[in-house]
């Protein structure tokens, strides 16, 4: 009995900290993990990256393909999403250069790792563990994958001839570089993402 009641309340806990659609850590998760990431990074003397995330137009592609279409696109995106912060994951554990700061950075936090969170509607947040400026290479082909993933994803229905994707725009903050709290960080990446709302071209912004 006292199983059953464990395994209901953990089920429980997992649907209250997931979003239904995607399938994504939800926003309850985010300010769980996030109160605990910066603890850990802070004591370890760790970077990352704070990535806040909006898609371009979800209204209009919702008057379009309806939201039946928009939602099996968003399934898709959680997954695609979910396999390209896990594959980073798996490079930096496996790869040589550009990635010796992240093996270290796993040594100490061997639990830690790149996540995706859908926080709204159209909104999502990355964290990337171990971005470094100081390494151009890896720090803006990291982000790009994220923005890449997204972009990659189409919107499709009978009744409408065209195919279209997704687009999104990126703001990116850095701990402890832009600052050592959670407010402060999320102000910065969303100040950093309605700059690059209004950029032509690639839209991210690092501030």
């Amino acid at each position: 009995m006292i199983d059953v009641a464990l395994e209901a309340y953990r089920e429980a806990l997992k649907l209250a900290l997931t979003d239904e659609l995607t399938e994504l850590p939800n926003l309850r998760s985010y300010e769980r993990d996030m109160k605990t990431l910066i603890e850990r990074c802070g004591s370890q003397g760790l970077s990352f990256a704070l990535l806040a995330i909006d898609l371009d137009d979800l209204k209009g592609l919702n008057d379009i393909y309806g939201h039946p279409a928009v939602d099996e696109a968003f399934v898709q995106l959680g997954h695609d999403l979910q396999s390209v912060t896990r594959s980073q994951d798996r490079r930096a554990n496996t790869s040589g250069y550009g990635y010796d700061r992240r093996r270290e950075e796993r040594r100490k936090l061997p639990d830690v790792q790149d996540m995706i969170y859908r926080t709204g509607g159209d909104e999502f947040i990355g964290v990337l563990i171990g971005v470094e400026e100081s390494d151009l290479e890896n720090f803006d082909e990291r982000i790009t994958t994220i923005y890449n993933a997204v972009r990659g994803v189409s919107v499709t229905a009978a009744h409408v001839p065209e195919v279209s994707y997704f687009s999104a725009s990126i703001g990116v903050a850095i701990f402890p570089r832009d600052g050592e709290d959670a407010t402060r960080l999320h102000r910065l990446a969303d100040r950093n993402l309605y700059k690059a709302k209004k950029s032509p071209g690639i839209r991210i912004n690092t501030g």
